[in-house]
């Protein structure tokens, strides 16, 4: 199958106009991806996720591994002495590191979307939300599901990109266990009556006082677990009724703390944090980039072949509390885990 003679011109333009923007040759099948242009492919993946578009994404210059950047404020610079001063530093890493791998962004276009999105003006707008749109979904999914970075990841085995690196979740797992609840029952005869209780809690005792009333303190929640007028709402038919429900939670939240419910967020979970604490770093040398017409493959498809090279970090532990594999009651006397498996 070939391309139409108008989606030809269409895709050699854009080729055309990606390799001159980032200072290769027009005809170049593959080049590096200089660091404004990395800014600015960055600047629309975040633009299609609320989240993302929330928290920090710092970029490093020199090193794939090292100290974490500090990005939280993590104690007081304020003193008084009749001595010499000695400054204090504001942020806290404990020696923490970061360490940014390749993940390959990779995407196919078929033949047959291509010559449907020639008949359009917005050709070039089409092909780079394609491609944003999947690098923000797949960012997120890591984000909360990523556990470690295997050698050959496998989407079969871990649909949720769980081998696809190290995320937020599981660096609370390994780097401040203590902060984490699990297993822990939320409903009438549970450990906590309500989850307002339960965030409550959460918060008084896990994350430190410093943290506890952050202006950009909120609460990551899955959906299915709010209940009441909030579930009735997200659950409705209507987009406004939905939005309503939206701003409720980011309005009301749980236990005054403000809500969020992040896309791909995990069912049954609880991660109470301010916003400003989730990172993504990036290596600012590591993007690479190759856009490639592979007529053979299939009915025939244009790849869009994306390397970047990333991490994801909480900046600061104590300011972040996880309550996750919560067990809600199914309404018979028994409890009910993520998986919909009922516990005695």
């Amino acid at each position: 199958m070939n391309l139409s003679p108008a989606a030809a011109k269409a895709l050699a333009a854009y080729r055309k106009q990606v390799a001159t923007l980032n200072g290769a040759s027009p005809d170049a099948e593959s080049f590096a991806v200089s660091p404004s242009v990395a800014q600015t492919l960055e600047n629309r993946v975040r633009e299609k996720d609320d989240f993302l578009r929330q928290i920090p994404a710092p970029k490093l210059r020199d090193q794939k591994v090292g100290e974490i950047v500090g990005l939280h404020l993590s104690g007081s610079i304020a003193r008084r002495t009749a001595g010499k001063r000695r400054p204090n530093r504001a942020t806290n890493t404990d020696g923490r590191q970061y360490a940014c791998k390749s993940a390959f962004f990779d995407t196919a276009i078929p033949y047959a979307d291509l010559d449907n999105w020639a008949k359009f003006p917005e050709f070039q707008a089409m092909m780079r939300s394609a491609v944003t749109s999947g690098i923000a979904n797949d960012r997120q999914m890591i984000g909360f599901h990523g556990t470690h970075a295997a050698v050959e990841s496998d989407p079969v085995a871990n649909p949720m990109l769980q081998d696809m690196g190290r995320g937020w979740l599981q660096y609370m797992r390994d780097e401040a266990p203590e902060n984490v609840m699990s297993g822990i029952r939320i409903g009438p005869g549970g450990r906590y009556q309500t989850l307002d209780e339960a965030v409550n809690d959460a918060k008084r005792t896990l994350i430190d006082k410093r943290f506890q009333k952050a202006a950009d303190l909120r609460c990551l929640v899955d959906s299915d677990m709010m209940t009441g007028k909030y579930n009735a709402l997200l659950r409705a038919a209507s987009a406004v009724e939905k939005e309503a429900a939206v701003r409720l939670l980011e309005n009301d939240g749980l236990a005054n703390v403000k809500g969020l419910e992040p896309t791909n967020f995990p069912a049954h979970t609880l991660m109470i944090s301010p916003l400003s604490n989730f990172s993504i770093y990036t290596f600012e040398r590591g993007y690479h980039r190759s856009i490639r017409d592979e007529p053979d493959e299939g009915e025939g498809r244009v790849s869009d072949y994306i390397n970047i090279v990333q991490d994801y970090v909480i900046e600061e532990p104590r300011a972040c509390a996880v309550i996750e594999n919560i067990l809600l009651p199914d309404g018979t006397g028994k409890w009910i885990n993520a998986d919909g498996e009922i516990v005695p």
